[in-house]
């Protein structure tokens, strides 16, 4: 039976061991628990704020793109209705122009 007395001696000893080791061990758990939940708050807090600052960016942008298409629109507008005033004086001008031309080739021929 010494054998076996040796062997609970040892598993005893190690079952004490493990126990304090447990204990002592401990307050690191607990504080290894707190800074984790901490971090994770503090991760969900910045993801947030980036997120909301992403977001006003975003509608910031949309609201330039915005302005910017309106602004393309009133340039485009303005354009098409120079280049439609000008065909139309042009048009004006036309059968004077042609008048003139008649006149000056009948010129040249009478001469």
């Amino acid at each position: 039976m010494g054998f076996m007395d040796t062997l609970k001696g040892w598993f005893g000893k190690a079952k004490d061991q493990g126990s304090d080791l447990a204990e002592k061990a401990q307050p690191y758990v607990e504080k290894t628990k707190d800074f984790a939940s901490d971090a994770g708050a503090k991760v969900k807090e910045t993801s947030q704020d980036l997120y909301g600052s992403a977001k006003d960016k975003i509608a910031d942008m949309t609201d330039k793109g915005e302005e910017a298409v309106d602004a393309g629109e009133d340039a485009a507008t303005e354009t098409v209705d120079s280049a439609k005033e000008a065909a139309g004086e042009a048009a004006d001008a036309v059968p004077e122009a042609a008048e003139n031309v008649e006149d000056d080739v009948r010129d040249q021929f009478s001469s």
